[in-house]
């Protein structure tokens, strides 16, 4: 029998400097070669997943230390920039499914959030 969920208890992570672009729908985004790389040959059979429940997601504390990520997508017409030099919080619900998000406490210091979109 398979597992229905996973969780993760504490995560930590510092020091992350990213650029993810997307400049169109046909070439992807730059790190798309980095999942290609990895992925399994394609199926012969396919799969019933419409019997299947969604997976469950716990997740406890985080903590992020010393982030600045770009984040460009020419196809969704977002531009945008996340520094921080700490966020921390304390995860409640993560329901990926209803996209709802709950944190019983957080901290950012320095941060500085530059989010821009245009419509396409």
């Amino acid at each position: 029998m398979r597992g229905t969920g996973i969780g993760i208890e504490d995560a930590q992570w510092e020091g992350v400097r990213a650029n993810i672009i997307r400049k169109d729908s046909i070439s992807g985004f730059n790190f798309n070669f980095i999942t290609e790389a990895f992925a399994s040959p394609a199926a012969t059979t396919a799969v019933d997943t419409t019997a299947s429940k969604p997976l469950n997601i716990i997740i406890g504390d985080i903590l992020l230390k010393d982030f600045d990520i770009v984040y460009n997508d020419g196809v969704t017409g977002i531009t945008s920039r996340y520094i921080f030099d700490r966020l921390e919080v304390e995860m409640d619900v993560v329901d990926l499914d209803a996209m709802k998000f709950t944190a019983s406490q957080g901290i950012i210091e320095n941060g500085r959030f530059d989010i821009y979109q245009v419509p396409i």
